[in-house]
């Protein structure tokens, strides 16, 4: 019998966003979406948050959602680091 292999349940992106828009990020501060995805780590904590501006629903993504973003965005945004 084969161990069970625990696979990442998969977040549905079914919210707007624009990888331009304005977040706040923890330790970087004001910063663009995209900018904030390419300074997040490999592994995004559980409690990674990052705010967006008043009247934006959600009003922040949750490490689910910025998981869900960079699997989505991850080859553009390591073709943009220098």
């Amino acid at each position: 019998m084969l161990p069970a292999v625990r696979q990442r349940e998969r977040v549905m992106i079914d919210f707007d966003y624009d990888l331009d828009e304005i977040v706040q990020m923890e330790g970087k501060g004001t910063v663009s979406l995209r900018t904030a995805l390419i300074h997040m780590p490999d592994r995004v904590s559980p409690l990674s948050v990052l705010w967006r501006n008043a009247g934006k629903t959600p009003a922040f993504f949750d490490a689910e959602q910025i998981q869900a973003l960079l699997d989505q965005h991850r080859p553009d945004l390591e073709a943009r680091q220098p």
